[in-house]
């Protein structure tokens, strides 16, 4: 006997739309208008006969139902991308779509991504910088570069390299706070509103106390190495990912205190697909590539207050 299933269109409107929390932002991601995403859902409720989602002045939530039907739907459509990548036929794409977080793309993947170009010319790459982390497996996205303490769960990972905190500045920055051989960590700190607890880290690890020093907020890590750059105050540098600019003299280190922490950088891939040709080619030119980095790097002060 055939299952009776649901129109496999609306389960795809509904995952998208739960997963924005916006019948308006879902939409832009499928290319559809709004009115013909909200129609979709609502062509999916009638066939369940019941509601998915809570429509608000501001804005719609998932409904106790939709909550309880999202996980299945979200294995469903995961499994059913898997196993289409998966089939023989799909053969050699030369295309390749890389989501990765935004500090990484700008400090190593961009600088070093005309080496991977030179060696797959007909590859088309694209690399999406956004800062949303994107679901996998994904009809665009092929593998994604993600920081987080350990690897994904469900998926295939390779771990690129730990990371460690250090303060940086300008050197004419840094030569200002200096006072009578120490440093004046009252001026200017520079804190990422997406990396709130970096400072915190740092702090207690080296346990320096910058708890009266004046704040700059600004919304990223790029922005705050740039504030740094400019003159502005210090920024937590994540290591190694700010090594050429140390070299260049644009950053200086200004503290011996540089701290190892548990965060590292993954190449995630949707297990089942991690085999395909394209995504084998940057693995491999990858992880060669950035295995030359110094991802080890801490000061002898820095293991002692970390061991304490």
């Amino acid at each position: 006997m055939a299952i009776r299933l649901p129109p496999l269109s609306g389960l795809r409107l509904f995952e998208a739309a739960a997963r924005c929390g916006s019948f308006k932002q879902a939409a832009q991601e499928l290319n559809l208008t709004p009115g013909a995403l909200s129609h979709g859902i609502d062509s999916l409720e009638q066939w369940l006969d019941v509601n998915l989602f809570e429509r608000k002045a501001r804005g719609v939530l998932l409904s106790a139902a939709g909550r309880q039907y999202l996980p299945y739907i979200t294995e469903a459509l995961s499994m059913i991308a898997t196993g289409t990548l998966r089939l023989p036929s799909r053969g050699f794409e030369s295309r390749l779509w890389i989501s990765s977080a935004p500090l990484f793309a700008f400090k190593l993947l961009l600088p070093r991504l005309h080496k991977f170009r030179a060696m797959y010319p007909k590859m088309v790459v694209t690399v999406d910088a956004k800062p949303e982390v994107v679901q996998l497996p994904s009809d665009q996205v092929d593998v994604a570069i993600r920081a987080s303490r350990d690897s994904v769960p469900k998926m295939s990972c390779d771990l690129i390299g730990r990371i460690s905190y250090a303060p940086v500045g300008t050197p004419g920055y840094i030569r200002d706070l200096c006072s009578g051989g120490r440093l004046d960590w009252s001026r200017a700190l520079v804190h990422t509103v997406a990396a709130s607890d970096d400072w915190q880290m740092w702090c207690n690890a080296s346990r320096i106390d910058v708890s009266t020093a004046r704040k700059l907020m600004v919304s990223n890590g790029q922005l705050a190495l740039e504030a740094a750059a400019s003159g502005l105050g210090l920024a937590i540098g994540r290591l190694p990912l700010i090594d050429e600019d140390i070299a260049a003299g644009r950053l200086t280190i200004a503290s011996d205190h540089v701290v190892p922490v548990p965060t590292g950088y993954w190449l995630v891939k949707p297990a089942g697909i991690e085999t395909r040709r394209e995504i084998v080619a940057f693995r491999n030119w990858l992880l060669n590539e950035l295995s030359q980095l110094d991802w080890h790097r801490h000061s002898e002060k820095t293991a002692i207050a970390l061991s304490a």
